[in-house]
């Protein structure tokens, strides 16, 4: 923790030396195969007889707010003003787009992967939210068996990022040449995931493993030097830290399942940590609000909480179908969450089909059922 807390006084401009360790990855420049188009259809050509399973939503540049759906193959797209859903079909079958997020050039990017298709599929995909058209893009596959995104984010320097858990690499792809470049993770299993821009120019993702439940990382968009931390979070177990976003208050917040939210002071390295009321929550995504909390996903027990930075305390909300994931002991309802162009957070419901919204004004909640 030492280590740490003494490289971000350095970004304060203090003349301190730093003992952790710095590695300079080579980096593994791999252009994509030659991209495939198609114009997709929306909504009558969705196949109804598959379960869903919604993963990611983000804002999109149309002042929509953008989805997938693994199970059933399909980007989608819901009006903050109307509820209206439209989906898409991905133009390959089986798929299973998970991570979505907006790119530099106003399309919409998401990740593909699934090593029980025939063949193994792994993509980085764009759609145009004007024209529904979709390009998809081949990314490098070391193992046929073991493929599978763990994150996407815009980085600064206008390129995508992604991270690649099994293969242990992080990875960018150009959005105007569709070239993909990937980094080693220097650290043998390290599991990297979660990936988000901070102010400092820098990359930071999380990596876990038995030895390393809970570490952030950061990579240089400009050199490729990757930087490995070690967090000493008071209960240092698996899973560790799972998603990580910055806060209004400038600190680096994070959620550590089974039952804490964290935050880490990028000025000294301090780390606090705060119990959610409800035992074995999961918490599991966490975003920024505009109103200044930090709002997150309690997986399990079907709630939305928030957090304070002013204050540290948390409150929690119950959503009204928190919906049972059948491969777990708990409710898996909520999942990913962020803030729509309507200035309400927006979040999926994993597995009831649903979208839904909750006014940072007044708490109140409204759904949306996908009509299927």
């Amino acid at each position: 923790m030492g280590d740490l807390r003494m490289f971000l006084m350095r970004l304060r401009v203090l003349s301190i030396c730093l003992s952790c360790v710095i590695v300079l990855v080579g980096l593994m420049g791999c252009k994509a195969s030659a991209p495939t188009s198609m114009v997709i259809t929306p909504t009558a050509t969705i196949d109804d007889s598959y379960p869903t399973c919604l993963e990611f939503i983000t804002p999109g540049s149309d002042g929509n707010l953008w989805f997938t759906d693994a199970y059933r193959n399909t980007i989608a797209k819901i009006s903050p003003k109307s509820g209206k859903v439209t989906e898409y079909n991905t133009p390959t079958s089986n798929s299973n787009p998970i991570y979505i997020a907006k790119g530099p050039d106003g399309n919409l990017w998401f990740t593909e992967s699934n090593n029980n298709a025939t063949p193994p599929v792994k993509k980085i995909g764009k759609m145009s939210p004007s024209t529904g058209e979709i390009t998809e893009y081949s990314v490098p596959m070391s193992d046929p068996s073991q493929v599978f995104f763990g994150g996407l984010t815009t980085g600064p320097d206008g390129n995508m990022w992604f991270t690649s858990p099994y293969e242990n690499k992080i990875g960018k792809i150009s959005p105007m040449t569709g070239e993909i470049t990937e980094y080693n993770v220097p650290f043998a299993n390290s599991n990297p995931r979660n990936i988000i821009a901070l102010p400092d120019g820098n990359l930071w993702f999380t990596t876990s493993n038995e030895n390393t439940p809970t570490a952030l990382d950061k990579i240089s968009p400009i050199t490729g030097d990757i930087t490995v931390f070690n967090i000493a979070t008071a209960d240092a177990n698996l899973p560790g830290i799972t998603y990580i976003t910055i806060g209004s208050d400038g600190n680096l917040w994070f959620t550590d399942p089974p039952n804490k939210i964290g935050k880490l002071s990028l000025v000294t390295g301090d780390v606090s940590e705060y119990n959610v009321p409800t035992e074995n929550s999961y918490p599991l995504c966490i975003t920024a609000g505009p109103d200044g909390n930090l709002w997150f996903s309690e997986s399990y027990e079907g709630k939305i909480g928030k957090i304070s930075p002013a204050t540290d305390i948390i409150t929690e909300y119950n959503i009204p179908n928190p919906g049972n994931y059948p491969n777990n002991a708990g409710n898996i309802g909520p999942f990913s969450i962020t803030t729509g162009p309507d200035g309400n957070l927006w979040f999926v419901e994993r597995v009831m089909n649903i979208i839904c919204k909750i006014s940072p004004k007044t708490n109140n909640i409204t759904e949306y059922s996908i009509p299927h």
